[in-house]
């Protein structure tokens, strides 16, 4: 029994005044079952919490659920739950080196599987340090398999030996599924065979 169970037009004016006992015992148990969902008795106030997935279903809006998980704070806006202003970084390094064939078959330079909450947008940054000089360098980002934006492509002005590029990209991606989630940085050289180094992918969940 809870508040929501009670009856405001009970008890009748007909009721036996011996039956107000009752009536009253009632309503207690109510008060304190439903005073218990989100305070402890004492007083102390308290949220609904537990792992990923264990939310309640959605439907009560305003409601707040703790993720235990991801130590994420989630509103219920009575749709679904929606994570509220949080940051989640995830970064990868891969110092190498790294072995690219010639294109035009693109190779995995960092590869980041996240579990993100419902609703999340991500910020999304690749660099990898590129040499000894290629004709062309291709490379581009990926979330579950879909690329991002449009690759990014370097031309060599030049093929002296020993030159160095730090090749950057990013992208932004939003309403992600609650679930995992596979973020990959890409790069492909030609028209030879060589190596990267020092490949970083950093994925900020909001």
């Amino acid at each position: 029994m809870d508040l929501s169970t009670l009856d405001p037009t009970q008890p009748s004016d007909g009721q036996a005044v011996s039956q107000g006992a009752l009536r009253i015992r009632e309503t207690r148990d109510a008060t304190r079952t439903s005073f218990n969902v989100e305070h402890a008795l004492a007083g102390a106030h308290r949220f609904l919490s537990g792992a990923l997935g264990s939310e309640p279903a959605a439907g009560n809006a305003g409601r707040l659920f703790i993720n235990t998980t991801q130590r994420l704070l989630e509103r219920d806006t009575g749709v679904v739950w929606q994570t509220l202003h949080t940051v989640q970084p995830n970064i990868g390094f891969f110092a190498g080196p790294t072995a690219l064939g010639p294109a035009p078959g693109y190779h995995i330079l960092v590869n980041l599987g996240i579990i993100v909450p419902p609703d999340s947008s991500a910020i999304i940054y690749g660099q990898f340090q590129a040499g000894t000089q290629q004709d062309v360098w291709q490379y581009k980002l990926q979330v579950d398999g879909f690329d991002l934006t449009v690759p990014g492509v370097l031309a060599a002005e030049s093929l002296v030996n020993g030159q160095v590029f730090m090749l950057p990209i990013a992208a932004i991606v939003t309403g992600l599924s609650s679930g995992n989630h596979t973020f990959t940085l890409f790069a492909s050289a030609s028209p030879n065979a060589t190596n990267v180094f020092n490949s970083i992918l950093l994925v900020v969940i909001c």
